[in-house]
């Protein structure tokens, strides 16, 4: 049985390696769909400014 590391910890090692990136505390899909919504807000916030 494989013991539960905290994904902090995982965070901080996963630091250098072959094309590393530390890890982040969200999963990957999820990032995507946040960074989605956050574009969607931007530019409804532009499109209000304007008008």
């Amino acid at each position: 049985m494989k013991k539960r590391i905290r994904k902090s910890s995982l965070i901080r090692k996963k630091r250098h390696g072959f094309r590393s990136k530390p890890r982040s505390h969200m999963p990957r899909g999820k990032k995507l769909k946040n960074v989605k919504s956050m574009l969607r807000a931007r530019r409804k916030r532009r499109a209000t400014a304007k008008a």
